[in-house]
């Protein structure tokens, strides 16, 4: 049996190397990747840069100007040449700028959570509604989810607000206003960039009243733990 099992084998390998995948199934695949790629939702927040590439974006026009016909790999090298070569002294503005940039994109993240879930929600039911979960488990997981939800207690504190949240909740409806039709995620987007453009003094209100909404959770906590201490020991 062996022996007739590898015989065979060795006869239809080279048969199958013959055979090729049809054109309009090939093509299905690269559009199916290609669909994937796409699920990007454009609006998403942008990632902080870091202090070299504030230091490139900047640079990059002088590098080709002194160089006429450089290319792209060349450009990058005396770049990256020219950043080895600052001192401490000459990198600072630049760290500080990436400082700045990474709290503006943790900002723009945390009111992007909300339209980030309905993105993924929408792309995920079409392949969701493919896959029939027995009504067993489905009834049992809904019971889970259920519970989960009803052991959060209403009277809990709510966190303290960022300094950005207090900015964004302000300027909302003007954005709305502004822009009429625009869509959740644009909203958040715009917010971000007017948060961003503000300079150290125009943000002060704002982390005055994020520095005192912390403290009204933080006692606030207080309060409602030591109160659930209470009632336990009663």
């Amino acid at each position: 049996l062996t022996p007739t099992t590898t015989t065979l084998s060795t006869f239809t390998k080279p048969i199958l190397r013959t055979i090729k995948m049809p054109k309009a199934a090939a093509k299905r695949g690269a559009g199916e990747k290609k669909a994937k790629r796409a699920k990007k939702d454009p609006n998403a927040p942008k990632r902080g840069l870091s202090a070299y590439m504030f230091f490139a974006n900047e640079q990059r026009e002088n590098v080709r100007a002194e160089h006429p016909g450089i290319s792209f790999g060349q450009v990058g090298r005396n770049l990256g040449e020219r950043w080895k070569g600052l001192s401490e002294k000459q990198r600072a503005p630049y760290e500080a700028k990436a400082v700045a940039d990474k709290k503006r994109y943790e900002d723009e993240k945390a009111a992007y959570n909300t339209p980030t879930t309905t993105t993924l929600s929408a792309y995920s039911k079409p392949i969701l509604r493919t896959i029939k979960m027995p009504k067993a488990a489905a009834k049992r997981g809904a019971g889970e989810k259920k519970a989960k939800r009803a052991k959060k207690d209403p009277n809990a504190p709510k966190r303290g607000l960022s300094a950005y949240m207090f900015f964004a909740n302000e300027q909302r409806e003007n954005v709305r206003e502004e822009n009429p039709g625009i869509s959740f995620g644009q909203v958040g987007k715009l917010l971000g960039e007017r948060w961003k453009a503000l300079n150290e003094k125009q943000r002060g209100p704002y982390e005055a009243k994020a520095v005192a909404d912390k403290k009204r959770y933080e006692d606030e906590k207080a309060a409602y733990n030591a109160e659930a201490e209470d009632d336990e020991s009663a």
